[in-house]
């Protein structure tokens, strides 16, 4: 691992994100529980519950996807990696950071978009809340994650340039793996 702490500001951010995944799981798992028990013992259910639970696992979902990202621990198709090595392999990932960086903007700008029209709409998600604030997560998640992405292909062009082919955490993981296999 590096010895370079990021700023406090994106420490700040992290703590943030952690924070909030963290709270919204806990929530959901929380009213889901207290919904089944309601039901099952009371014979009691609120409206307004199914309705938020699936907003939070949006919120989730979202949330996690944007710690993966910060993580560099999202999901991905690397068939190729296992093919190529060296340059070939730093111009893949420079690549593939360009072109998830470019996805997400423009999922971005689509998801922007989406909320406006929800905006225009009106319709309420779940007691009063209008649905555009509980689909607020989608341009921000994606936004996060194409800043993220267009910081790899930054980091990963600047890398290459230098020849370093493969960052010191990845190396750093394969030696901590071969040690685990001896």
């Amino acid at each position: 691992m590096s010895d370079k702490r990021p700023p406090a500001v994106i420490r700040f951010l992290h703590a943030v994100e952690n924070t909030a995944l963290v709270a919204v799981l806990s929530i959901m798992i929380v009213l889901s529980f207290g919904q089944i028990l309601m039901r099952n013992f009371f014979g009691v259910s609120y409206a307004w519950l199914d309705p938020l639970l699936r907003f939070l696992v949006l919120w989730v979902a979202m949330l996690g996807a944007m710690v993966a990202t910060r993580e560099d621990h999202h999901i991905s198709i690397d068939v190729l990696s296992f093919l190529v090595t060296g340059r070939g392999k730093a111009i893949l990932r420079i690549v593939t950071d360009l072109f998830t960086a470019t996805v997400a903007v423009l999922l971005t700008h689509a998801s922007v978009r989406f909320i406006t029209d929800e905006f225009a709409g009106g319709a309420k998600a779940f007691g009063g809340v209008p649905t555009w604030v509980a689909e607020l997560i989608l341009p921000i998640a994606f936004g996060v994650i194409a800043l993220r992405f267009g910081y790899f292909f930054l980091r990963h062009s600047w890398q290459a340039i230098r020849g370093v082919t493969e960052p010191a955490e990845a190396v750093e993981d394969d030696a901590a793996a071969k040690k685990d296999e001896a």
